[in-house]
C-alpha cells in the first residue's frame, strides 16, 4: 500500500480531513501526502448543486448508490463524479486547480 499511495499525485476523499485523520492513526506516513477534499475543495454551489454530500452529489448524477457508505462503492461513485464535466472540465479539474 505504502509503495502506490506514495507514487499518487494525491489522494482524494471526500471530507479529507476525516479520512486523513484515520489512516494516519494507522499509518503516520499518509499525513505527509498532496490530500485532496471534495467536500470542501470543489466549489459545489457555482457548479449548480447545494448539497454537498457525497450521497446528494452521487444521486444528482445519477451515479448508483445502493450501497451508500460502502467504501468501495462510495469510491466507485467518487471517481465517476469526478468524471463528470461542469464549465467545461472535470470536476476532477476543479478540485486539482487546472
Amino acid at each position: 500500500m505504502r509503495n502506490l499511495l506514495t507514487r499518487a499525485d494525491g489522494i482524494v476523499a471526500h471530507n479529507a480531513s476525516f479520512d486523513r485523520r484515520m489512516l494516519t492513526s494507522l499509518y503516520p506516513w499518509v499525513d505527509s501526502l498532496n490530500w485532496k477534499c471534495s467536500l470542501n475543495g470543489v466549489n459545489w454551489t457555482e457548479v449548480g448543486l447545494p448539497e454537498r454530500n457525497l450521497q446528494a452529489l452521487m444521486a444528482e448524477y445519477r451515479i448508483n448508490t445502493e450501497e451508500a457508505h460502502r467504501a468501495y462503492q462510495d469510491a466507485l461513485g467518487m471517481l465517476q463524479l469526478l468524471s463528470r464535466r461542469h464549465a467545461g472540465k472535470t470536476l476532477l479539474a476543479h478540485l486539482m486547480g487546472w
